[in-house]
């Protein structure tokens, strides 16, 4: 029969003759409102037809309410309290019928919802907070909880014992992705965002198997996105539609097939962006709203057509909302928000019924009076049994039984009905034959072959094998088998196994098809392949900056690693103090401008992924940032609980020369001041307090003066800080008098490199602090205290990265030499990269002089 749907008709149902339900058009009606308007939240429909709802945001902050729909009285009742609020959590509902709520919080907690007795409580600590996760209730009855935030870890739930455990982490960093539980118990995830900048999206797609508890990238989806849905169709394939890519909200879709591991792009949705949606009756896919400001436009998806269908409106405008099925198979539309630069909270929920709800056929409409027939609407009608001596026939209705034999049925063998209630023994087959449909036949095997992979053939990752098969008596599975140990079992043409080689050694192996027939012959076919996956992982070493190096606040950086692989690298990611900053292919680099934010001490790895998924962490390279000098002689601070400046202190490096007098202070200097008591402490080159003052100046200021020795010119650092654990806060200002040498800061620097690319990577270097007007000499020769040995080859570079001075061959041989002066304005740190010429090795002693 045919139902009307929204503006077309058609076909829903195959007429087999057999009753149906009656199929409505699309309709929406009202229903009772939320008690609070929300947006952010879950809707989770539980075992006895009612929809829970829990957390989200909304025009008073986040409600720690919780709800309860009604489909019988059509009404919400409170559903208790959370513990926590949340937003952007996830809520499962675990086989016993109870739910399940996790993360959306400002800690790691978790809570359960019993139906029930209709109360809440706590359930163990999760390892870790989370949102925008998913959490996946498996075919063992544990929920996998994955990724969400900046992380890319995952976690178990037990129910039994209300514990969490870890569990494998994800390939890939992931947060409002979508995970879901496959026909065969396998969980897909997609897509989500990556890293601290919430556009990044991930563009892989991996799967977690719960036989092996391991992940394995599948087939690369045809889009990247985030905030998206996922919705499993009847046929075992997973359809993907919306969410958005780099702020740009997506139509398009996509269908992942679990048989060959690949997507397809499908036919553009109507609707974009945020929207809700669920997989009807019938097996199509029905969403609503969405958008940057929510629409009310509501289109059904056809698998069997790749088609959408536009259908009847919502009674308001929504995103951001949830839907829920309903026991009679219409949608529970409630809450989301709309509007732009005002935002609204919809209170109002609707019941949607896109022509796929049925009302239920009976016996007596249909013209039955006994056996059982469908309702139409997918449930079986009993309509009695017939009186003794008569037999319900195939419409349905009682007739006197006569009973067959076994020539009137032409068998002669095997057992069979008289069609009355009594069995009939028609025989047996001689030896070597069997008995097929009552007639003895002669078996034979059935015929299979691999038609993927080939035989001698060399695989890796994941892969299908494929067989031919054909039996004149009907085909009843066909067993895949790797050695001796069975892969699994397919009963219907197109025969296939999938198969994840990097389970396996590498190497030779024999893969097996056996193929059954209806009367349990048996025919094989076997061939051998080569297992050739790549286990070895990436090398990688951060380049740039080097080890303790000073960087100061302002100045751009660029942070370089070197990566390789045997088999190529995908990419490369890079972490400061642990958290993801970018991902990079070739060249492996990004630029990092510290801001004053990031004073202070760091560090830099990397992480290089292979193209078989295989990841190499480096080696961390700390980095100290330096506030930007405010003025050559000054520096403000703000301190407190710095433990009279042995903690918590603001630092500046001062150079100072043989004979120069260094008067500073937070007082008695011009342009100094102070609020709080004061201390400073003034440390040589080799870290050695040489001076510190308390209270000067006749209060709580700090005031010194101090003449540097003979041969102990460097770079000095003052601590600014306060008296015991008090705040204090103003200028340090200070002044030099005698000499007006600057002091050789940093004199020599031993070195020893090679394949360093004429001093571009994986170079020796030194921080030198020069100032406007010097005049820096150096080199591998001509400098006293310099050596080499082979093409020795220097570059120096600017406090912003921009290199300012190089040498290859000097001194008459391939030494290094060069003068550079500082220009106005352009004093700093600078940093000087030792190595050798082209690919060659060499070593020596870099020395330098400063005037």
């Amino acid at each position: 029969m045919s139902g009307c749907t929204g503006s077309t008709w058609e076909q829903d149902e195959e007429n087999t003759g057999q009753p149906q339900g009656t199929l409505q058009a699309a309709a929406t009606t009202a229903t009772g409102s939320l008690a609070t308007g929300r947006s952010g939240f879950t809707a989770t429909p539980l075992l006895d037809g009612r929809v829970l709802i829990v957390g989200g945001v909304s025009d008073g902050g986040r409600p720690l309410t919780a709800e309860i729909y009604s489909p019988t009285t059509g009404q919400f009742s409170l559903a208790g309290w959370l513990t926590y609020s949340r937003y952007w959590h996830t809520a499962t509902r675990l086989a016993d019928g109870r739910v399940l709520v996790v993360g959306g919080a400002s800690t790691a907690s978790a809570e359960i919802f019993d139906p029930v007795t209709g109360t809440w409580s706590q359930t163990g600590t999760p390892l870790q907070g989370r949102s925008g996760h998913t959490a996946t209730l498996l075919r063992d009855g544990r929920v996998l909880v994955t990724g969400g935030g900046l992380g890319q870890s995952c976690e178990f739930y037990n129910p039994t014992t209300g514990t969490w455990s870890s569990a494998p982490s994800l390939l890939y960093q992931r947060s409002d992705h979508t995970a879901t539980l496959l026909a065969d118990g396998r969980v897909l995830v997609i897509g989500g965002a990556i890293g601290s900048n919430i556009y990044d999206t991930n563009v892989q797609a991996e799967i977690f198997n719960p036989a092996t508890n391991t992940w394995s990238l599948t087939g690369q989806p045809v889009d990247g996105r985030q905030e998206h849905r996922a919705y499993l169709l009847h046929s075992g394939k997973v359809l993907v539609v919306g969410g958005e890519f780099n702020r740009v909200y997506l139509w398009n879709s996509e269908l992942y097939d679990p048989a060959t591991g690949s997507f397809s792009a499908r036919v553009s949705a109507p609707n974009s962006g945020r929207f809700g949606g669920g997989v009807t009756r019938l097996g199509q896919v029905l969403i609503a709203g969405g958008g940057s400001t929510g629409t009310n436009s509501v289109s059904r998806y056809d698998p069997a057509t790749n088609t959408w269908t536009a259908l009847g409106s919502m009674l308001q405008p929504r995103q951001l909302f949830e839907i829920a099925e309903l026991p009679d198979h219409r949608f529970l539309i409630t809450g989301g928000n709309y509007g732009y630069q005002t935002t609204t909270y919809n209170t109002i929920s609707e019941l949607y019924d896109d022509g796929s709800a049925c009302e239920p056929a009976t016996c007596a409409a249909s013209g039955a009076v006994c056996g059982s027939i469908s309702d139409g609407c997918g449930g079986t009608l009993n309509c009695g049994t017939c009186p003794g001596g008569q037999i319900c026939s195939a419409s349905n209705t009682c007739e006197v039984c006569v009973p067959t034999t076994c020539e009137s049925q032409g068998r002669v063998c095997g057992s069979t009905s008289d069609g009355c209630g009594g069995t009939l023994e028609c025989g047996t087959c001689a030896d070597g034959m069997s008995c097929l449909g009552g007639a003895c036949i002669t078996p034979t095997p059935p015929t299979v072959s691999f038609t993927s992979p080939t035989e001698g053939s060399t695989v890796e990752g994941n892969v299908t094998l494929a067989v031919n098969a054909a039996s004149s008596f009907g085909l009843s599975r066909v067993e895949f088998y790797l050695g001796t140990a069975l892969l699994g079992t397919d009963t219907s043409a197109p025969f296939t196994q999938g198969l994840n080689t990097r389970a396996y050694a590498n190497g030779t192996q024999t893969l097996t098809a056996r193929a059954y027939d209806t009367l349990g012959t048996q025919g094989s076919a076997g061939i051998s392949v080569t297992f050739n996956n790549d286990f070895n992982a990436p090398t990688v070493s951060m380049t740039s900056p080097a080890q303790n190096a000073i960087l100061t606040a302002g100045n751009a950086y660029v942070i370089r690693a070197s990566a390789s692989d045997d088999r190529g690298v995908r990419q490369v990611e890079f972490y400061l103090d642990g958290a993801l900053i970018s991902t990079r292919q070739a060249p492996y680099e990004v630029t990092w401008t510290p801001s004053s934010s990031n004073v202070g001490g760091h560090t830099w790895f990397a992480k290089a992924y292979d193209l078989a998924g295989n990841v190499t962490t480096s080696a961390s390279v700390s980095v100290t940032v330096q506030s930007p000098p405010t003025s050559p002689n000054s520096l403000p601070y703000s301190a407190s609980n710095t433990n009279s400046a042995q903690q918590n202190t603001v630092n500046r490096i001062i150079a100072l020369s043989a004979g120069q007098t260094l008067t500073l202070g937070t007082c008695g200097v011009t342009g100094s001041s102070f609020s709080g008591d004061t201390y400073l402490r003034l440390y040589n080159s080799s870290g050695v307090q040489v001076a510190l003052s308390d209270d000067a100046c006749g209060g709580a200021g700090s005031n010194f003066t101090y003449t540097v020795p003979s041969g102990a010119g460097g770079n000095y650092q003052l601590r600014a800080g306060c008296y015991s654990s008090y705040s204090c806060s103003g200028t340090v200002a200070w002044t030099t008098t005698g000499s007006t040498t600057p002091p050789p800061s940093g004199s020599t620097l031993n070195y020893s490199a090679s394949n360093t690319n004429s001093a571009q990577q994986a170079t020796v270097n030194q921080t030198i602090t020069l100032t406007a007007g010097q005049t820096l000499t150096l080199g591998t020769c001509g400098v006293t205290g310099s050596s080499f040995s082979g093409d020795t080859y220097l570059r120096l570079y600017n406090s912003s990265g921009v290199e300012v001075a190089y040498n290859d061959d000097a001194c008459g041989g391939t030494g290094s030499n060069f003068t550079y002066t500082v220009p106005s304005g352009a004093g700093g740190n600078y940093q000087l990269r030792a190595g050798c010429f082209s690919s060659n090795s060499c070593s020596g002693t870099a020395a330098w002089t400063l005037q």
